[in-house]
């Protein structure tokens, strides 16, 4: 319990921290001569990178929402009080850039209430419910790209899906993918709550058919 309380303090810390600092370089590029426009974008181009950040740091989601709630209090407070002069407009000053920071909370909710996010290499599989391959197979199956099992992202489309090829480096496009296999289309039924049959059943007639004996094509 205890790591657990130090990790978010110093979560809560770093995105204290991350917030103020596009604030600081704002600032200073006002200093330097740059409009309220330019040091506003500024502000708002820095914070919209931190997500990378978070890609890699945080593991829960209202600990990765801290640094957008900052950034709420810090809009705020600006627009009433007009502290940070950096992140608020020459004149005609609006709560825009508040709202620009609630978008920000709520895309980083949004993005964590899919499953702990993660920086992958995704590849485009041109198959997908209307080629009979199930939506029930979202998030859960798992494709054969040469010896490596790659896990599908995400919703199956009509005509595609994604693919998380992180671990098939040597993949490229054109490569060919098993769906449905040996030991694999009994696992796909078993994930989609069917037999292994009806799967096979569901594939549609736009996909060609090619027949194979003995490992030569007969039809």
């Amino acid at each position: 319990m205890k790591r657990i309380q130090h990790k978010m303090m110093w979560a809560v810390s770093a995105s204290l921290l991350l917030a103020m600092c596009p604030v600081g370089l704002a600032a200073a590029a006002r200093k330097w001569g740059a409009g309220a426009e330019t040091s506003r974008k500024l502000v708002h181009i820095l914070l919209s990178n931190w997500i990378l950040l978070a890609l890699a740091v945080y593991h829960s989601a209202w600990t990765a929402c801290v640094l957008p709630a900052c950034f709420i209090l810090l809009n705020y407070i600006s627009y009433r009080k007009g502290l940070f002069s950096a992140i608020e407009r020459e004149e005609n000053n609006t709560p825009g850039t508040v709202w620009y920071a609630v978008s920000l909370f709520l895309l980083c909710l949004a993005g964590y209430s899919l499953g702990t996010p993660w920086i992958a290499a995704c590849g485009m599989l041109a198959m997908g419910y209307g080629d009979g391959l199930p939506r029930a197979l979202s998030n859960q199956l798992e494709v054969l790209l040469g010896d490596k099992l790659c896990p599908v992202l995400g919703r199956i489309c009509m005509d595609v899906c994604m693919v998380d090829v992180t671990d098939a480096p040597g993949v490229k496009a054109g490569d060919e993918a098993e769906i449905y296999g040996p030991g694999l289309t009994d696992w796909a039924a078993e994930l989609a709550g069917t037999i292994s049959y009806e799967l096979l059943c569901q594939l549609t007639p736009r996909l060609p058919r090619i027949y194979l004996e003995g490992g030569t094509v007969i039809l």
